[in-house]
């Protein structure tokens, strides 16, 4: 859902060129979840391939799934969270 609701977001005309930042909260619950979880496992993100119990290469998927919803030149800045 929060990548659905962010791909309405940068669709949104009314926003124009303005540019977004994004926060990744709860990097926290991340870290711990991803040791008992596979990302692959839940049905939208059954292309994730990297390796099943990794905190960095979990991030960097999630932070590229949110770069792919950009449609437009508009900069994106992303930070990650406790």
């Amino acid at each position: 859902k929060s990548l659905e609701l962010f791909r309405d977001v940068c669709k949104n005309q009314a926003l124009g060129m303005v540019g977004i930042i994004l926060f990744l909260n709860k990097k926290d619950v991340f870290a711990e979840k991803i040791l008992h979880s596979d990302i692959c496992d839940q049905e939208p993100f059954f292309d994730y391939v990297d390796a099943s119990h990794d905190y960095d290469q979990g991030l960097l998927y999630f932070i590229e799934k949110f770069k792919d919803c950009q449609l437009d030149k508009r900069s994106i800045n992303i930070h990650v969270t406790c």
